[in-house]
C-alpha cells in the first residue's frame, strides 16, 4: 500500500507537487555568499559622467570629425564615447 503525503496547494504548482508532511526535519540549505564586484562593474568617475551624458541633433565629433549625437559630460562638445575613450587612454588617464 503507498503511503499517504499532503498535498497542499500553491500558486506556483495548483497542487501538482507532493509536499513531504515532516518538513521540520529537512536541514535547511547553506546560506548564500554574497557575491563580491567583479573589477567590470566598477566604473570610473569619468566612465559614470558618460553614462548620462546629453544626446543632440548630430554635429561634427571634435576628435575625429564624423557626426556624432553624444555630447562629451566635460565640455559639452560634440564627441563619440569611443574616441574619448581611447584618447584618456593615450593620455595614460583611468577610463
Amino acid at each position: 500500500m503507498r503511503a499517504v503525503t499532503k498535498r497542499r496547494v500553491t500558486r506556483n504548482c495548483q497542487g501538482q507537487q507532493a509536499i513531504p508532511a515532516d518538513l521540520d526535519t529537512i536541514p535547511a540549505p547553506e546560506p548564500v555568499a554574497k557575491k563580491t564586484r567583479s573589477k567590470k562593474a566598477y566604473r570610473t568617475q569619468r566612465a559614470d559622467d558618460w553614462a548620462h551624458a546629453e544626446v543632440g541633433n548630430p554635429q561634427p565629433c571634435f576628435l575625429c570629425g564624423s557626426p556624432a549625437l553624444l555630447r562629451d559630460p566635460a565640455n559639452g562638445r560634440a564627441c563619440h564615447m569611443t574616441c574619448a575613450r581611447t584618447e584618456a587612454l593615450e593620455r595614460g588617464e583611468q577610463w
